[in-house]
């Protein structure tokens, strides 16, 4: 099993990497799963360290894929950064 802060520095470097705000991405994980990659909610659909929804987020991406830390933090930063540019204020 990774530790907590093992994930932090992952999902930190993961977050730099693709352009995006590691504090942002850090804050987020914690929110949605407390740093459990494996974390599942809304009856089974969200999964991973950015709950990602069968239906939005995660639609075509295997539960293996929503659950890979450096993968999903990539996604989260993306997300964020086409919602930025497109002036969007809501939830990634």
């Amino acid at each position: 099993m990774i530790s907590v802060e093992d994930l932090k520095r992952q999902i930190a470097s993961a977050s730099r990497g693709a352009g995006g705000d590691p504090a942002l991405a850090l804050a987020a994980a914690d929110q949605e799963s407390g740093f459990d990659p494996f974390a599942i909610g809304d009856a089974g659909h969200s999964r991973g360290i950015f709950q990602e929804h069968d239906q939005g987020a995660g639609s075509g991406l295997s539960d293996a894929e929503r659950s890979d830390v450096a993968g999903s933090t990539i996604r989260f930063v993306q997300r964020v950064a086409s919602r930025s540019a497109a002036g969007f204020r809501g939830s990634p």
